[in-house]
């Protein structure tokens, strides 16, 4: 009975982790379109694909996300539309800098590929801060407050802006997530803040779909709301030794149902043997 509570406790998890390596619309792990403080686990891998209707023409961006070292993720995403657009994504976790909390800065640049000059570069900065339940099993909420500085070609000029998110879970999976961005009139085409709202929901161990609305059109909010609906697929191999994923495992192994998780850290094997040691090749985990 115990090994079976266990592993419906580790299912649960799993699901709640898949749902956490979503990339964005834009592809940096976080909400809709605005990214967090986390980082995917190095040697995993997202790959997201979501059909919308941005302005009345058809759009399915492709993205690609990838976890390397140990608080890095770099990504790319392919935009099609009226005119093609192509985005490169990285995002470096750093450690201690606000108590409780996850820091991460970042950048996002997104080109079209008619060979305009019309290119968008923003880096940003994001903090996470993340509360688990009172029996330190599952996370209840996340916060994460940033800022980041867009430059839109050819204008040449830096913008800055802030904005805001909020991530609640459920103990099946599901995530509700809303994100909030400050207008800049300086900036071409940010008629209006930019809001998204996104409901996610795992539907296996690997595959978690979306479905939300927001009026972000590129880095930008719009006066025109659009609805997207898609899914994101995760593989690789995450590491086994890292922290949050091995202290589960000395938790699990001595019987306990107790998850002690950090703020800003869940990382949980696929697949585990029962009080024993993982089953190679099936580790799996959610940003950090």
């Amino acid at each position: 009975m115990k090994i079976f509570v266990g592993m419906m406790l580790l299912g649960a998890m799993v699901c709640t982790s898949i749902a956490f390596a979503y990339p964005t619309l834009y592809g940096a792990s976080g909400v809709a379109v605005l990214p967090t403080a986390r980082t995917i686990v190095p040697g995993m891998y997202a790959i997201g694909v979501d059909g919308n209707d941005l302005a009345n023409s058809a759009e399915i961006p492709v993205r690609v996300l990838y976890g390397m070292g140990n608080n890095l993720e770099v990504g790319a995403a392919y935009l099609p539309g009226d005119v093609d657009r192509i985005g490169l994504n990285a995002k470096l976790r750093v450690e201690g800098l606000v108590s409780g909390a996850t820091t991460a800065v970042g950048v996002q640049y997104l080109r079209p590929t008619d060979g305009s000059d019309a290119a968008v570069l923003q880096p940003y900065l994001a903090i996470t801060r993340t509360r688990s339940s009172s029996d330190k099993v599952f996370p209840l909420i996340s916060i994460t407050v940033g800022t980041n500085v867009t430059q839109q070609r050819p204008s040449g000029s830096y913008y800055l802006r802030e904005y805001g998110s909020l991530e609640a879970y459920a103990r099946n999976g599901m995530v509700v997530g809303l994100e909030y961005q400050a207008s800049n009139s300086g900036l071409a085409g940010d008629d209006q803040p930019l809001a998204s709202a996104v409901i996610r929901f795992p539907l296996s161990d690997k595959l978690a779909g979306q479905v939300g609305v927001t009026n972000a059109d590129g880095f930008v909010g719009t006066d025109k709301a659009r609805i997207f609906l898609g899914v994101t697929y995760v593989g690789g191999k995450g590491s086994s030794k890292d922290e949050a994923t091995t202290r589960y495992m000395q938790l699990y192994r001595t019987k306990t149902a107790v998850w002690t998780m950090n703020d800003d850290v869940m990382s949980i094997p696929l697949s585990v043997k029962p009080y024993g040691d993982p089953v190679p090749g099936a580790w799996g985990a959610a940003p950090r």
